[in-house]
């Protein structure tokens, strides 16, 4: 089930049909949602692949003090090495790659900083990766069947020495450490856009990005359902405001009708910076190792009228509408609300016994058989629990 069928099924349950109770009842459906998952933390599972990087040292490399370009003899540097660490000679420190030139040429993403080198050897690698996007909490992560370490910070810095003393190898510790925030990059610079669905929306959107390599912002009026344009040129988007909160959904697109995202009723910020759990591994890896990665996935939110929780069974539709009632009648200060949660705490705990009962029904055997005897040897075949 869609946000918008929960948003009228609720709706006529609290008699709240209005364009202005949407984002309210939106609330209490996602609280619906997490007090669900919460009762039944499994549904959060989930599995997922991750590929690492083989690191490259091929050629030698001069680097000169306060620039940040770096010429390359006898190398091959690709684009796809933008944003990985690199070493240059014995140097303590690593700097990131920030643009390719050529094969022969990267820019590093600030000025060298120590004394000119000139022909000395040099890595590229990529010990950090980014985690699904809705990552919570790590189950366990593998490769070709044996179980990474997990440290903690302290532990992994002390076990893990500086990569010039360290041979690239398979993986064997990891560490999970922390959030990196993407910013929305347009595939080229470009004007932005902002339209609303519904027509008497005149509010402002103030968007906030990058233009011309600076920090900058633009304020543009909402004429409704007629698109208008930014009359500056973003090359990356971090969020948008709107003064006051919209009657219809407001649109942020790129010039070319590619949509940024969106902001639903009720709500007066338009959120599109992508965030991600970031996972480094030790040693640094030597080849290209897929990881098998198990974790607990974060409570889905809803946010769009067409969102809908992927990995939640439709037999708890019925106990999200239910919830998100009661969330509304507690708000009310309604004297049911009491009755309600009574009698939906006791449907939780029927379907979880019912849970229960399927889980020990599966884990019992159904048959045994003789050790001689085939398994095509129907006559032979015992019921579980006979006793001879």
């Amino acid at each position: 089930m869609i946000l918008a069928e929960y948003i009228d099924r609720v709706g006529l349950k609290l008699q709240k049909t209005a364009d202005s109770d949407k984002h309210t009842l939106k609330h209490y459906i996602n609280r619906a949602i997490e007090d669900i998952f919460r009762e039944f933390p499994y549904m959060l599972y989930k599995e997922d692949y991750l590929q690492t990087v083989a690191d490259y040292a091929t050629g030698t490399v001069t680097a000169t003090n306060g620039a940040a370009s770096v010429a390359g003899s006898g190398t091959v540097f690709t684009s796809a090495m933008v944003g990985r660490k690199i070493r240059i000679d014995d140097n303590s420190r690593y700097y990131k790659i920030g643009a390719y030139v050529a094969g022969s040429q990267v820019t590093l993403d600030e000025d060298y900083e120590e004394s000119t080198v000139s022909g000395v050897d040099f890595r590229i690698y990529q010990d950090e990766y980014d985690l699904p996007s809705d990552f919570k909490a790590m189950i366990s992560l593998a490769h070709a069947g044996i179980q990474l370490v997990q440290m903690d910070e302290w532990t992994f810095s002390n076990k893990a020495p500086s990569v010039e003393t360290t041979t690239p190898d398979e993986p064997l510790l990891y560490r999970v450490i922390g959030t990196k925030a993407d910013v929305y990059t347009p595939s080229t610079a470009c004007t932005l856009k902002v339209v609303s669905t519904y027509a008497s929306d005149t509010q402002t959107v103030t968007v906030y990005g990058t233009v011309g390599g600076y920090d900058d912002s633009e304020a543009i009026v909402l004429t409704g359902t007629v698109s208008v344009a930014s009359t500056k040129t973003f090359s990356e988007v971090f969020y948008a405001k709107i003064s006051d909160t919209v009657t219809g959904r407001v649109d942020l697109k790129e010039s070319g009708d590619t949509l940024i995202g969106s902001c639903s009723p009720g709500d007066r910020v338009i959120d599109v910076l992508g965030k991600e759990r970031v996972l480094r591994v030790y040693p640094i890896p030597a080849d290209v190792y897929p990881l098998y990665v198990k974790y607990y996935a974060n409570i889905p939110e809803l946010e769009n009228y067409s969102d809908y929780v992927v990995n939640l069974p439709k037999e708890f539709d019925t106990m999200i509408i239910d919830r998100a009632y009661i969330e509304g009648l507690y708000e009310e200060e309604d004297d049911r609300a009491v009755l309600m949660e009574q009698r939906w705490t006791a449907q939780l705990q029927k379907i979880k016994r019912e849970e229960a009962r399927l889980r020990n029904w599966a884990r019992q055997p159904k048959f045994t058989f003789d050790i001689r005897q085939s398994v095509y040897e129907a006559p032979l075949v015992k019921k579980w629990y006979d006793e001879d």
